[in-house]
């Protein structure tokens, strides 16, 4: 068996992936491989609770997601272990699993944790090329198009696709390691500035000011605009 609690947490199901990058689109319904059972489990639900689609505090069916990804229950038995391992899901004795619920205290110090990692991630930071660039105003043009959708959740995963397209640029591997593991458990909190045309215009205005401190390689200017689109983070929640 597939040792899935210690899977990456860049693997995300049911989307595309660059195989020279972590990167992903949110272009679906095709899954990135036929692999393992398991790790196709991991990923979908791992999905789905990042872009909210499984809310805070909702019970998993283990029969209903086995019908939905046509795979065994089995599987899915070893996918929510995985998940309870990682932090998302929590097990409740004669219950069953659940989407981890975080306190406000909690996600306090969710906050506070990441924004020393990127701090020091954007410390590390080397030049962007001008190809680094490009993707990123590539894909802040792509979630410019869901502003005024109602269905914005594929903002959730390029947003993420945006700040990992620059902190990948750093050489200090286990602190992105650890930014990754931290960010997954904060993306259904995190995707919830989204919610309003306004705050999502907002998100696609301050990109563009990291986009432009990258290019004129300011790097005083790009950690206070960091700061300041990060401190939305909280008010969104």
């Amino acid at each position: 068996m597939v040792g899935v609690s210690a899977l990456p947490f860049s693997t995300i199901g049911l989307v595309k992936v660059d195989p020279r990058r972590d990167e992903i689109t949110p272009d679906r319904p095709k899954l990135v491989k036929t692999g393992d059972a398991v790790i196709r489990a991991v990923d979908e639900i791992r999905y789905r609770i990042m872009t909210g689609r499984l809310a805070a505090g909702e019970q998993l069916r283990q029969e209903e997601l086995a019908r939905e990804l046509l795979i065994s229950r089995a599987p899915i038995r070893e996918a929510l272990r995985a998940l309870s391992d990682q932090g998302l899901l929590e097990h409740r004795v004669h219950s069953g699993y659940f989407v981890k619920k975080r306190p406000a205290e909690e996600l306090r110090q969710i906050y506070q944790i990441l924004g020393f990692l990127e701090g020091l991630v954007m410390e590390e930071l080397p030049p962007a090329t001008p190809e680094v660039i490009d993707r990123l105003r590539n894909i802040n043009d792509k979630m410019r198009e869901f502003i005024r959708t109602d269905d914005w959740s594929p903002m959730v995963d390029l947003n993420r696709q945006f700040h990992f397209e620059i902190f990948r640029l750093s050489p200090l591997k286990v602190v992105l390691e650890e930014l990754e593991r931290l960010w997954t458990i904060a993306a259904p909190y995190i995707a919830q500035r989204y919610t309003t045309e306004a705050m999502r215009a907002r998100t696609i205005f301050e990109h563009e000011g990291l986009i432009d401190a990258l290019t004129s390689r300011d790097s005083d200017a790009l950690t206070e605009r960091l700061a300041i689109h990060r401190s939305q983070r909280q008010t969104a929640n």
